[in-house]
Order: C-alpha cells, then structure tokens, then sequence
C-alpha cells in the first residue's frame, strides 16, 4: 500500500484522484517489478508524523484496517 500527500496543483474529485491513481500504477508498472508494486494507493492531506518528524507507520496500518473493516461485501447474489 502508498500512502500519498498531493500538493500544488491536485485534481479535484474522486473522478480525477481515480485517474491519477491509474497513471501512478501504469508509470510505477513500467519501472518496478510486480512483486514491488503497490496494491493500493491512498491519498491524504498529511502524514502522522512525531515530534521529530519521523513516520509514524502504525497510524498508517490502523487507518488502513480501520477503512478495509467498514468496507462490507455485497449480499450473497448480488454483484
């Protein structure tokens, strides 16, 4: 997973972050090899960071359990 902080000029709309998506992983695909590629790319306004600026990960792991446990599948039957 990647975590991304957009700046300057960001596109406006899930329509346009979908699309920017999209080209992150056609541009990464063209340089990496698979097992190197991300499965999944999140956008946010700023990463958690200490007081001495270093990362904090264990925000980033528990933000991105927290969002995949809201996610429900859909009801047997039904695509």
């Amino acid at each position: 997973m990647a975590h991304l902080v957009l700046r300057g000029d960001t596109p406006a709309g899930e329509t346009a972050r979908e699309a920017l998506r999209a080209a992150l992983l056609a541009h990464a695909a063209g340089r990496l090899p698979r097992f190197k590629l991300p499965g999944e790319i999140r956008f946010a306004e700023a990463l958690p960071r200490t007081a001495t600026g270093k990362l904090r990960r264990f925000l980033l792991r528990e933000a991105a359990g927290a969002a995949e446990a809201i996610v429900e599948p859909p009801p047997a039957g039904q695509v």
